[in-house]
């Protein structure tokens, strides 16, 4: 299990980049223009470090009580969030925002509130508080409706409010615990950790440390905040991967985790192009010159030899990372696997520094450092030192 903390103090360019997907393809989703009304935001108190602390089996209560029971610990919340899916909209006058063909969704990364939490922005049962982007990009506000669904379970709810986009993180949707339930969000998988102060970074480390020992080995630590600067994400969020590389409808196919998708975002979006060292690639437009310039550079310094094109296992590939998981980012065509080791899927060598520093120049960051680690995986996420 890897355990990084990283500082990384760049912002992502291309969160203000956004792509349009056609309207004629009734899977395709459009943005247009909309105006709402935002729901005040109380300013989070400054903090000097937060660690987000991440449980591949999900936090017991018992065990976030012993986190929490540290005297180096000032606060600890819950994380439960999934990718859910859309499957309409209507705006408070009753009047039908997004309709898609039967079984067709649009993913949403959605996040439950704690019942504190929840009754501290008076979210109850039935309602949701959604962000002003996706108020704008769904065409409703206050009181419209929404149809979500997740592991085969519908729900309808109320717009109670539309607040601001969030500092950070990836959630487009605030849900009540109940409804959670209802839908099957599985336990919280993550916490966030603040740290007494004052703090500085060897201390949240030690403090990391410390937490692994009290509750034994199995999940992954991230530096999230010090000092206020949020550090850059070990991938795009959902509304990240959307707003740079577009959206699309998509339906999953039974007993499987590929979906299928509507051809019109694909049409436009995903291209072939023959680049040095891996030959034909089919990826999402937008990365190729990065991914060209990466091949280029492997060329320039000798170490084209250290990819096998045999063991190249593609990039666009419209999937989930597992059956009712997250969708992957092979699905915007914005990842690649190379030298794969087909027997020992995710495992296989470690890629030459040369190669993995190549990728990183250009954007790209590598599998290994997950917190479930991927050798022979890279996707893009933008620079994190851009050249200055």
């Amino acid at each position: 299990m890897t355990r990084r903390v990283l500082a990384a103090r760049a912002a992502i360019a291309c969160l203000l980049l956004a792509a349009c997907a056609p309207a004629a393809d009734p899977a395709a989703v459009t943005t247009p223009e909309f105006s709402v009304t935002t729901m005040p935001v109380t300013p989070a108190p400054a903090v000097t470090v937060q660690v987000l602390v991440r449980e591949r089996e999900g936090w017991s209560t018992e065990a976030i009580s012993r986190v929490a029971g540290r005297d180096d610990i000032a606060a600890v919340r819950t994380l439960r969030s999934e990718q859910i899916g859309l499957r309409g909209t209507w705006d408070e006058t009753g009047a039908q925002q997004l309709e898609l063909p039967d079984r067709y969704m649009v993913p949403l990364d959605a996040r439950a509130l704690d019942a504190e939490e929840a009754a501290a922005v008076g979210l109850a049962p039935g309602t949701v508080v959604l962000t002003t982007t996706g108020a704008i990009h769904r065409e409703v506000g206050t009181g419209g409706r929404m149809q979500l669904t997740f592991k085969g379970n519908d729900l309808d709810v109320v717009i109670s409010a539309v607040r601001g986009d969030p500092r950070s993180g990836s959630s487009e949707l605030l849900v009540h615990p109940d409804d959670a339930d209802l839908l099957g969000f599985d336990p919280p998988s993550s916490l966030i950790v603040t740290l007494t102060q004052p703090r500085d970074l060897a201390a949240a480390s030690e403090t990391a440390d410390a937490i692994e020992r009290v509750l034994d080995d199995g999940f992954t630590r991230l530096l999230i905040d010090d000092g206020g600067e949020r550090s850059q994400p070990l991938v795009l969020s959902l509304p990240a991967t959307k707003a740079r590389f577009g959206e699309f409808a998509f339906e999953d196919r039974a007993g499987t985790r590929d979906i299928s998708m509507g051809v019109t975002w694909e049409r436009a979006n995903i291209t072939r192009l023959v680049v040095p060292v891996l030959g034909n690639v089919r990826c999402h437009v937008a990365i190729m010159e990065d991914l060209t310039a990466v091949m280029e550079d492997l060329v320039a310094e000798g170490l084209d030899g250290e990819i096998d094109r045999s063991r190249y296992a593609g990039c666009y590939y419209p999937r989930r990372t597992s059956p009712n998981g997250s969708l992957s980012h092979h699905a915007w065509g914005i990842a690649l696997d190379i030298n794969v080791d087909f027997d020992v899927p995710g495992g296989g060598e470690v890629p030459h520094p040369g190669v993995i520093a190549a990728f990183a120049r250009h954007g790209f960051r590598w599998g290994g450092e997950f917190p479930t680690p991927d050798n022979h995986h890279f996707e893009w996420a933008g620079l994190v030192d851009p050249p200055g």
